[in-house]
């Protein structure tokens, strides 16, 4: 191979490293508002785990007007918060959107610092052109990390409640032996943090059932809130 054919193989090889990787993701079109929206919708991802898998793809609305000013191109100058272990890519190469489209940036990784957990927010950092004047603008997105192994977001005060069985088949039962209250809010989620089911009570009842009958085989997660301590636990429904 003589020196040209070396010269011109390095230097492609180079460009190949050097380009901005572009994510292999597809923007949902049924949204028009300006900001991100995920499958839960509008600024929000569902959250992630401590060394669990995530993949997550974020549709970025970029409209033509932005109040009264018309939109030239948007760039993305970061992710801030992002948990250590995760990454994004955009489906544009150089983080430049273009203005009445729909574009996506896909989050992917495995979080691993267990001191980022429960930090509720990340934050794009975007920077807008216009026909009057230039916007950086910051889209706060709700996105939250919880640790697995303990799956508790306050240190909350022990209760005497069970949650039972586990695995379940087509009820949850819940007993709060006579816990005195004011509400309990019930939410059974995936370990996306997609809610699956719901349930409210407002008054000092000891025994319910939430009925799971349509819910899928898998681990899910039970969030219940009592007044204002808030738990988890994981609960396998095996019907």
């Amino acid at each position: 191979m003589n020196v040209k054919i070396k010269l011109a193989v390095l230097l492609l090889t180079l460009s190949i490293f050097s380009a901005d990787i572009i994510a292999q993701c597809t923007p949902n079109n049924t949204y028009t508002e300006y900001g991100a929206y995920s499958s839960l919708g509008k600024n929000k991802v569902p959250a992630c785990w401590i060394d669990s898998a995530f993949d997550e793809t974020v549709t970025i609305v970029i409209p033509l007007k932005y109040e009264i000013a018309t939109i030239d191109k948007v760039t993305l100058l970061g992710v801030i918060g992002l948990y250590t272990g995760l990454v994004y890519e955009t489906n544009t190469a150089s983080k430049l959107f273009s203005a009445g489209k729909n574009h996506c940036i896909k989050i992917h990784g495995k979080p691993t610092d267990i001191n980022q957990t429960n930090q509720y927010y990340v934050w794009l950092r975007v920077f807008i052109e216009t026909d009057i004047v230039d916007i950086t603008d910051t889209i706060g997105i709700n996105f939250n990390l919880l640790d697995s192994t303990t799956l508790s977001i306050d240190k909350a005060e022990e209760t005497s409640h069970s949650i039972y069985p586990n695995p379940a088949n087509d009820l949850i039962s819940f007993d709060f032996g006579g816990l005195l209250y004011n509400t309990i809010s019930i939410k059974l989620m995936d370990l996306n943090g997609k809610l699956v089911k719901t349930m409210n009570l407002n008054s000092n009842e000891e025994n319910v059932q939430l009925p799971i009958e349509d819910v899928e085989n898998g681990l899910y997660i039970v969030k219940y809130a009592i007044d204002d301590k808030m738990l988890f636990k994981k609960i396998t429904i095996q019907h």
